[in-house]
This record gives C-alpha cells, structure tokens and sequence, in this order.
C-alpha cells in the first residue's frame, strides 16, 4: 500500500512500476491498472457503485447531505437552512464528536468509504467543504455547494474546478437565495473526459519509458 501524493514525477512513475495495482480515481469509474506476468499494464473499469454500501438507519425520507471538516459550524446551519426549504432531513457525516451537537436530523460517525459513497450517491445536493465530497459529487454527477476551509487546504480544490469548467459550485448565488444549484455537468463531464484521457496517455507514456530506461540500461 504506498501512496503519491506529494511524490514528484519522477518518483512517482519509479513507486508506479513497483506496484501491483494502482488505483485512480476518475469521472465515474475507478481506473485499476494492473501488471501482469509479462510486466505489460492492462486497466479495467469498475463502477464506483458497485462498491456502494447502505447504512443502518438510513433515513427514509429525501436528504441533504453536509460533509465537513474544520468543524464549520455556518455550513452545518446553510445545510439545515437549504434541507427545511425544501423539505428535506438534513443529515452529515464527520469523525468530529463535536459535530453531533449541531443540530442536525441523523449523523453519521465515522461511517465507512462503503457508507459514505451510498450516502453521497443518494443525497439530493451535497454541501460540503472537503476534497472528497467536492470529486465525488462530480463523480455521481451530484448538485454541490462548496464552502472553503478556513484554512489551508483550498488550493487543490479551486485547481480541479478550474481544470473542470465546474465553477457553477463556488457560485455566492446559490448560499444566497438558499438554493440547490442547477449544474451544467455534460459540460463537466466532457472537461474530466479530458482530463482522465491525459492522466492515461501519461502513465501508458512513463511506464514505457521506465521500462526502456531498464531495458538499456
């Protein structure tokens, strides 16, 4: 089990080659590639779906789910504010014990990765200050509100709705009139499209050249 965040290309393409799988996450799928016997790289698609998990007291009626971290109280009172305008439960998901205490209609402690896709894949908009919530939303093609942290942290955010035509979720108008947005996400969809065929061409191009590093070296 390794990791490549915060890995240079260098390094990264060297921990790539020694990996038997390397999971990547994309715009609806997760891409495996996998390394077989004769050291080729074959990819298979699974759907995030699949691995999808309900969780006990899954609430009945129709939900907003809030997703925070930094213990942001003022988006915890937007999602309770944006679920009883349209007549919804509000319902969160956190690993901050402290979260419990605001007010909300079902929390969920520290549920699984399993739990937490259901969760999110069945929420009817998705408010949230957080990375994950931020691409999966994208994922499942979900409407999403996006705060920022009040710290660091917002970079990498800002840079994938930027690289993805998704400003729609940064947009003051919909925190204003309390609204879950409409998104353009065919127009999202086909910039990830992109996107995730440059991230393919560009671990098909460093394992082929890693290989012919060895091979003549």
């Amino acid at each position: 089990k390794d990791s490549f965040a915060g890995t240079s290309e260098r390094k990264g393409v060297a921990k790539l080659k020694r990996c038997d799988f390397a999971i990547s996450p994309n715009n609806k799928y997760m891409i495996i590639w996998k390394k077989s016997d004769d050291n080729k790289v074959e990819y298979s698609l699974y759907d995030w779906k699949k691995l999808e998990k309900k969780p006990n007291k899954y609430p009945d009626e129709k939900y907003i789910l809030v997703f925070v971290f930094n213990r942001q109280k003022e988006i915890f009172d937007f999602g309770k504010k944006l679920a009883k305008k349209y007549g919804y439960k509000a319902v969160s998901i956190n690993t901050f014990w402290e979260d419990f205490f605001n007010g909300m209609d079902r929390y969920f402690w520290n549920c699984t990765p399993n739990e937490f896709l259901y969760l999110l894949s069945h929420a009817e908009c998705i408010v949230t200050n957080s990375f994950h919530g931020l691409s999966f939303s994208i994922i499942y093609n979900k409407s999403v509100i996006l705060f920022q942290k009040n710290d660091k942290g917002n970079s990498r955010m800002l840079d994938l709705i930027t690289r993805i035509n998704a400003e729609e979720v940064i947009n003051k108008e919909w925190k204003q009139k309390v609204e879950i947005p409409k998104i353009d996400f065919k127009k999202i969809n086909s910039a990830v499209e992109i996107e995730r065929e440059k991230s393919k061409e560009f671990l098909k191009k460093s394992l082929s050249k890693e290989k012919w590093n060895e091979n003549n070296m």
